[in-house]
């Protein structure tokens, strides 16, 4: 339900900028024993983040999938990536990355701090990645299920 209505959410802004947003949940869910705010909060900014980073008419998908004790949301984008000095950067606070927004959107460089702070307190993991077959990268969130 969280990562459905963070695409229903962001769904105008993409669809502005000419993108594709895919969803892929499971029937049913992924069982949480969570703050469903805080983790819609995580998903929001994760999705907007993607159409914000991504060029007009890109490919954008977020997906759920459910492993015995986890849950995993993935969020992958069609950006420029992220240099080595952008990683080493990328979760902390008030830091705003060498990628600018496509669209003349707005960046405070809180967002992904926030989002690791919320995802650590529900002692889970954040991990970002290069797309290996295009470009751009995916966020990927695990909590325990």
């Amino acid at each position: 339900v969280i990562a459905r209505t963070a695409v229903g959410e962001q769904l105008p802004a993409a669809t502005a900028k000419g993108q594709h947003l895919s969803l892929d949940v499971p029937a049913g869910g992924a069982p949480l024993t969570a703050d469903p705010a805080k983790l819609a909060q995580v998903a929001a900014n994760l999705v907007s983040n993607a159409i914000k980073y991504s060029p007009p008419g890109a490919g954008l998908a977020v997906g759920v999938s459910v492993t015995p004790g986890r849950a995993v949301l993935t969020v992958r984008d069609a950006g420029p990536g992220f240099s080595a000095a952008d990683r080493s950067r990328l979760f902390q606070p008030f830091v705003r990355l060498s990628a600018q927004p496509t669209g003349g959107e707005s960046s405070h460089g809180l967002g992904l701090s926030i989002v690791r702070e919320i995802v650590r307190r529900h002692a889970g993991t954040i991990t970002v990645e290069a797309n290996t077959d295009g470009p751009g990268s995916t966020f990927r969130v695990e909590l325990p299920a």
